[in-house]
């Protein structure tokens, strides 16, 4: 996503559908994976798939009318915004699955050297 943004301000519009794209499927498939996720970091991660789903279509009609590309203003404000609710759902992600800050495993958990 932040290397989104820096296209943005590059106006590098021709390749940004291709990483919209992209991002929205890995989204998908972080999604896919965790299930359980709580409702409200299902719905982040659904908002900021509709999000780069949504900004995808503008700037390919803009490109394929050569009418008015977006604000990049504006579009860097909803990436960033995007950034930090998904932050808290990967933040999150670590957690159930055993990862603390800065990587230590969680105390409660058996590795299968403890076994």
């Amino acid at each position: 996503m932040e290397e989104i943004k820096r296209l943005h301000r590059a106006a590098a519009w021709a390749i940004l559908p291709d990483r919209y794209s992209s991002l929205r499927r890995m989204l998908i498939s972080i999604r896919s994976a965790n299930p359980r996720l709580p409702d409200d970091h299902q719905a982040s991660l659904q908002s900021a798939i509709q999000h780069f789903s949504d900004i995808e279509r503008k700037v390919e009609r803009a490109l394929a009318s050569q009418g008015t590309l977006p604000n990049v203003a504006k579009l860097n404000e909803i990436v960033s915004g995007q950034i930090d609710k998904l932050n808290e759902v990967l933040t999150a992600i670590k957690q159930d699955v055993g990862i603390e800050n800065y990587g230590r495993k969680k105390a409660n958990s058996i590795s299968p050297t403890t076994e």
